[in-house]
């Protein structure tokens, strides 16, 4: 409700790194997970950031596309990130299976400071 607003004043940088952050967070907590309490305070922190997020990264994906490229770049986003999904519940499904349960959430948690480390690279060479 609020985050398109901040994204529309300050770009995707001021939406990007904190949303990301919300969900390390969230991960760290699911593996935790000592209560209930801390489950709804994971859920909650994983919708804050991947509410933010996720539509913060299409937009961005849609700004460096040509006017007449939008729709096709929208339908890239979205086959990629369809198939990030299946890719990762295929990969996080085998973490569950050979180690343990928590370890989906710690490389969950690992793969998302991944991309934060790959966010700055990008920028970095951006500008």
């Amino acid at each position: 409700m609020f985050v398109g607003k901040i994204y529309d004043q300050k770009g995707h940088q001021a939406v990007f790194i904190p949303s990301t952050l919300f969900i390390v967070a969230a991960m760290l907590l699911l593996a935790w997970m000592p209560s209930n309490m801390i489950l709804y305070i994971a859920a909650i922190f994983y919708r804050i950031g991947f509410g933010a997020v996720q539509p913060a990264l299409q937009a961005w994906s849609l700004e460096h596309a040509a006017r007449n490229r939008k729709g096709m770049a929208n339908a890239t986003f979205y086959s990629f990130f369809d198939l990030d999904i299946g890719f990762g519940a295929i990969l996080f499904g085998q973490i569950g299976y050979l180690f343990w349960y928590i370890c989906i959430y710690i490389m969950a948690a690992v793969s998302v400071g991944i991309s934060i480390v790959a966010y700055l690279w990008i920028l970095r060479k951006m500008n």
